[in-house]
């Protein structure tokens, strides 16, 4: 192989790994904006008003029921082929992170105050408790597991004032593939990691479709909240993982030279 087919396939081959990486753009809502007019439907008579802030955000108030805003896939989810943006996301196989910035003023129940991920095998998702419910519950966020929280032991991110602003964040790492398996999952509260990463058997599944949400999906009682921002976007590499690339690729050709 001479030089010149050397520096054509590293080219190639940067340009395939950095091509694989970027996803266009991100699904998210933000500055106070109606998030109906930022790509997500209304669900079961969600609404809210704009508030300037600082941060601007859509304050969210009800009593009972379920409000919330959602996009879904188009068509099953984790299929290998996506139909769409939300799914081009959640198949990324460097994999994905969705972030919330909350502020509450309410949130007395399971699911009241909530954001989720779900990517057609496993739900992932941050709920929000004020602490003024029930006697065992710390006020702060927390999140589901695989066997199920039940309403007396979630596992909490962080430890958090939920009626301050907080920004929380679920990293899920790809590993480079799309073999789920090797999927590893970070909770971070305020920009602070909360434990080792843990693997998707730790979450519950999921029905076969892509979504992402927030809002309120269920529960009795007042739940009050102002969302700053939220977010869902495709991870991608490390700036350091292109230098080794191309460092080693560099190293081919100085080596094919000295030939």
């Amino acid at each position: 192989m001479n030089r010149t087919m050397i520096i054509a396939l590293a080219v190639f081959v940067v340009t395939a790994f950095v091509g694989t990486t970027v996803v266009d753009a991100a699904i998210m809502t933000s500055g106070g904006v109606n998030p109906a007019t930022q790509g997500f439907a209304p669900q079961a008579g969600a609404t809210g008003t704009s508030e300037a802030g600082p941060p601007a955000n859509w304050h969210m108030s009800s009593t009972a029921g379920s409000g919330f805003y959602r996009t879904v896939g188009t068509g099953t989810g984790y299929s290998g082929s996506p139909d769409n943006k939300l799914e081009e996301i959640v198949e990324s196989q460097y994999g994905w992170t969705a972030t919330l910035q909350v502020k509450v003023n309410k949130a007395v129940r399971d699911r009241t105050v909530y954001m989720y991920v779900q990517d057609g095998l496993n739900m992932f998702d941050v709920i929000m408790y004020d602490g003024t419910d029930f006697s065992w519950q710390n006020p702060g966020a927390f999140y589901r597991q695989a066997s199920g929280h039940g309403i007396d032991s979630p596992p909490e991110i962080g430890d958090t004032d939920p009626t301050a602003w907080n920004t929380y964040k679920i990293v899920l790492d790809g590993k480079g593939n799309t073999n789920p398996a090797d999927d590893e999952i970070t909770l971070w509260a305020n920009g602070v990691v909360d434990g080792p990463a843990i693997s998707r058997s730790d979450f519950p599944g999921a029905i076969d479709r892509a979504e992402f949400g927030f809002g309120r999906m269920a529960g009795a009682g007042e739940a009050d909240a102002h969302y700053g921002l939220v977010s869902l976007e495709a991870n991608v590499p490390e700036p350091s993982a292109l230098l080794l690339l191309g460092l080693g690729l560099t190293g081919m050709i100085g080596c094919r030279r000295r030939k």
